[in-house]
C-alpha cells in the first residue's frame, strides 16, 4: 500500500472514530444539560415569585411563563421571560408580576453580552433591585386588549423616578437600559393579552 492510500486510511478511521465520540458524549451530556436547564429555570420563577412553591407552565410556543403558587395551591403571581435585543445582543430577564397585574415583584437577569462596566451594569443588584415592588403605569390587562405595546414601565435619566413604572438608567449605558425597559413593556403585553384569553 503507497504512502497516499495508507493517509487515507488513516484520516477516514480518525474522522469515523471522532464522529462517534462526538456523538457519544452528546447523548451523555444531553439529558445532564436539559435537568441543569430545567433547575436554573426553577430557581428563576422562584427566585422573581416569592411566595410560590410550585409553578405551571401557561405560555405558549413563542412566550414563555408561568404561574406559580403558594402550598394551598393558590395563584402567588406569574412569572415570564423577556427577551430582546440589547446594544451588543440578546437580553433575557425572567420577570415576576403580582396577579393584579399591578406591580412586579421583581426581575432576574438570565442572559446578557452587554458591554462590561457600562451596559452590563443591568446585571448589577442596584439596577435590578429598582423593579422590585414597582408599580406599573397602567393596569395592563384591561389596556392590552387594543393593538400595539402599551408602555407600563419607563426610564429616567440623570434624575430620581417620581412616576409610577420609571426607573433610573444606568449612567453612560442608556441603551441597554432602553433594551430592558422595551423589552419588558413588549413581554407585559403578550403575557396581558395571554392571561384576556
Amino acid at each position: 500500500m503507497n504512502v497516499t492510500k495508507q493517509m487515507i486510511v488513516v484520516m477516514t478511521v480518525i474522522g469515523v472514530l471522532s464522529s462517534v465520540v462526538l456523538a457519544a458524549s452528546d447523548m451523555v451530556t444531553k439529558g445532564m444539560i436539559a435537568k441543569n436547564q430545567q433547575k436554573a429555570l426553577e430557581a428563576a420563577v422562584f427566585k422573581v415569585l416569592p411566595g410560590a412553591k410550585t409553578y405551571e407552565a401557561i405560555g405558549t410556543e413563542t412566550f414563555s411563563a408561568y404561574k406559580g403558587m403558594n402550598e394551598q395551591r393558590q395563584l402567588v403571581g406569574y412569572a415570564f421571560i423577556a427577551e430582546g435585543p440589547g446594544f451588543q445582543g440578546t437580553i433575557r430577564m425572567m420577570v415576576g408580576i403580582d396577579p393584579e397585574f399591578k406591580s412586579l415583584f421583581g426581575m432576574d437577569i438570565l442572559e446578557q453580552v452587554e458591554t462590561p462596566g457600562l451596559g452590563g451594569n443591568i446585571s448589577t443588584e442596584k439596577f435590578k433591585r429598582q423593579f422590585s415592588g414597582l408599580t406599573l403605569a397602567v393596569d395592563g390587562v384591561t389596556s392590552a386588549s387594543g393593538y400595539g405595546d402599551v408602555s407600563y414601565i419607563s426610564y429616567v435619566k440623570n434624575i430620581a423616578p417620581q412616576k409610577p413604572g420609571e426607573i433610573q438608567a444606568i449612567t453612560g449605558a442608556t441603551i441597554s437600559s432602553k433594551a430592558v425597559v422595551k423589552t419588558l413593556n413588549s413581554s407585559l403585553t403578550q403575557l396581558a393579552k395571554l392571561l384576556a384569553q
